[in-house]
């Protein structure tokens, strides 16, 4: 429900220490919790004089403040990473509108011989944090629309190798950047994943009474960090020496109405709103569930293997879970005490993985999701399909990529008076062995 119709989205300078990067807090008033997004001019990309690429924080020593009714100008001076031999001028902007935030950045000095590539700017917030529970739950409620396929949870759409600190951890299972159609050869973005995006990325409320969306105009890649937090991040086309580098990025705190983010979308960023669509067989918007079953204990008893092992699994490595907490057991994708792997040998021309799951009556259920983590050497292609008295009524096969997870989903098509649901996994011709981390068997009822 809204309520203070007229009042834009409160903006805030948040007490700056010397050194330290700058941040702005906004504040919606349109709804009783009143969500909150904090802007933080983390890191910018840069090209030095030896050819080297860096990524240094944008450190600030002064600001300057200006402000009007529904605007806020800031002019940042400081030193990247506090190096004195890079010293930076920057102009922010904020506009505040009836649902979002219109953000400006230009770079007004950086050292002649410095090349600016990228803006990194960070969006966190402490409801993304506080709702982060179970582990990684930030991915199943952060959404992207991907070129050729529409919709997709970040959890859920084609992922590669999870993000990781070199020497420190293993990385965080659900950490995902994707790169944008514009840029999907840019030596920008660290991103594996072959799905390509759209320059937006949004976070569905827990109550699925608001959502928090970012989105950048030139944005070379999207997803969601360590912070939790968003990142829509803009590469800089500009030749330094014609004109100065700028960014504009929106911020959206809306209701959770499709319809409503599409139009405004159009207004902002208009050549690209063509991806923005939605399948009727999608999941949307945010639920989290009913779980079937957690690969634990007596649950794993109820699985069916015909080749291969399937058995408790407990992590060997240490995972960052998104509110940079370090997870050693177990390493984030269960919402129970722990998982199961599946291990299946080389040789094996099909392997097959299933379990019958009980209804009494109507099927409660349209979507069936389990959660997965390639723990092998290679690819895996792994065949689902959910079977009805023996008939095959949904099936989709998916691609697990090498230390990548992934949230497999699939739509149930129709409502039936049933006594349950056959739910098989099957590996074939794998040349590598498959060693599968499983969890979180769950289904979903959407209402449209």
């Amino acid at each position: 429900m809204f309520r203070n119709k007229g009042c834009p989205i409160e903006l805030l300078l948040v007490e700056h220490r010397k050194n330290e990067t700058c941040s702005v807090k906004m504040t919606s008033n349109l709804f009783p919790s009143r969500p909150e997004l904090d802007f933080n001019m983390e890191q910018v990309g840069i090209k030095l004089w030896d050819g080297r690429h860096l990524l240094p924080y944008c450190n600030v020593t002064s600001i300057k403040k200006k402000r009007s009714e529904n605007t806020l100008e800031l002019v940042l001076r400081g030193n990247l990473n506090n190096l004195d031999g890079l010293p930076y001028l920057l102009k922010l902007k904020f506009t505040s509108e009836h649902l979002r935030v219109k953000i400006e950045g230009e770079m007004l000095e950086l050292p002649s011989n410095v090349k600016l590539t990228a803006f990194n700017t960070c969006f966190m917030s402490h409801q993304f944090s506080d709702e982060n529970h179970p582990p990684f739950e930030m991915a199943r409620k952060s959404f992207a629309f991907f070129e050729g396929k529409g919709f997709s949870w970040i959890s859920d759409a084609e992922r590669g190798r999870s993000e990781y600190h070199q020497g420190s951890d293993d990385g965080g299972p659900w950490i995902q950047l994707f790169r944008t159609a514009k840029h999907a050869d840019s030596s920008l973005s660290w991103s594996s994943s072959n799905d390509l995006a759209l320059p937006l990325v949004g976070w569905v409320a827990g109550s699925s009474a608001y959502m928090i969306l970012v989105a950048s105009e030139n944005a070379y890649h999207v997803g969601i960090r360590w912070g939790p937090c968003l990142h829509s991040d803009v590469a800089s086309e500009t030749d330094t020496g014609k004109a100065n580098p700028r960014f504009k990025s929106v911020v959206y705190i809306i209701p959770v109405d499709m319809k409503l983010l599409l139009k405004m979308y159009k207004e902002d960023f208009n050549a690209e709103s063509q991806w923005m669509s939605i399948s009727e067989d999608a999941l949307w918007p945010y639920t989290p569930g009913i779980l079937l079953g957690n690969f634990e204990d007596e649950d794993l008893k109820t699985w069916h293997v015909n080749e291969g092992t399937l058995k408790p699994y407990k992590s060997e490595g240490t995972w960052i879970n998104g509110n940079l907490e370090k997870i050693a057991y177990p390493e984030g994708i269960t919402e129970g005490k722990g998982s199961a792997i599946w291990e299946v040998p080389v040789g094996k021309k099909e392997a097959t993985l299933s379990r019958f799951i009980k209804f009494n009556g109507d099927c409660p259920i349209s979507h069936l999701t389990f959660d997965a983590i390639n723990r092998g050497k290679g690819d895996v292609e792994i065949d689902v399909s959910i079977e009805v008295e023996r008939r095959v009524v949904a099936r989709k096969s998916f691609t697990l990529r090498y230390w990548a997870n992934q949230r497999f989903l699939l739509h149930i098509p129709e409502k039936a008076k049933i006594d349950g649901l056959n739910l098989i996994l099957k590996i074939r011709n794998q040349e590598e062995p498959a060693k599968i981390v499983l969890d979180n068997l769950k289904g979903f009822y959407q209402v449209k």
